[in-house]
């Protein structure tokens, strides 16, 4: 079994489960060689506080100081006993509010409408148009809400590096929770030729064992 094929396998691991906050997902790939690759992937609440992209200069200043913790990945995680070396980490999200901008278009375009209407008609239908504004701003507003709802991002951290003892890795140790309050658990799936085997960290287990 090849590394690249490890390394698909952790990927589809790693996103298979539903979009729960405060549950992150990890894979850990290793390669005979001594290849190393870990998947992270989280609800962006997790690390953040909030899931849309950031909206102005204190959200900005958050997602960089989260980011930048979250590549300090031989900060954040030990492979006991595997003499594991970090080389590179990659920070990639999927918060995208294009469809909110446009759902604001759409109502804006709508009451372009509603406001020729009022003035065409506002002698006969005075009281009806008011019940119809009154009624589209309730329902933009239920609309708008259900969408803040329904709005979900998703934050993946790619580590890559080297491990001098691959055959003896024993366990990992992590310091997430620490630096990530919101955190609650993570569950993961140790990879490699010899070895697949699934744990959970958790804020009281920061440590699982990876038998040999």
């Amino acid at each position: 079994m090849t590394f690249t094929a490890l390394t698909a396998i952790a990927l589809v691991t790693a996103a298979q489960s539903a979009h729960v906050h405060g549950h992150a997902e990890m894979a850990i790939a290793v390669e005979s060689d001594g290849r190393l690759q870990i998947e992270l992937t989280s609800p962006a609440y997790d690390f953040y506080g909030f899931e849309h992209a950031p909206r102005n200069d204190e959200q900005r200043a958050t997602t960089e100081t989260a980011d930048a913790t979250l590549r300090q990945g031989a900060t954040l995680f030990s492979l006991i006993d595997g003499n594991c070396t970090f080389d590179t980490a990659d920070v990639s999200r999927d918060q995208d509010d294009a469809h909110d901008e446009h759902h604001h278009d759409g109502h804006d375009h709508e009451d372009g409408h509603d406001h020729e209407a009022h003035h065409d008609h506002h002698a006969e239908h005075h009281h009806e148009d008011g019940h119809d504004h009154e009624d589209h701003h309730e329902h933009h507003a239920e609309h708008e809400g259900h969408e803040a709802e329904e709005t979900h991002g998703n934050v993946r951290v790619t580590y890559s590096g080297r491990c001098a003892a691959p055959a003896r890795i024993s366990g990992i140790a992590t310091t997430l929770f620490s630096a990530f309050p919101q955190l609650e658990r993570v569950d993961g799936v140790f990879l490699s030729e010899q070895r697949q085997l699934a744990f959970e960290l958790t804020p009281s287990q920061e440590r699982a064992r990876l038998p040999r």
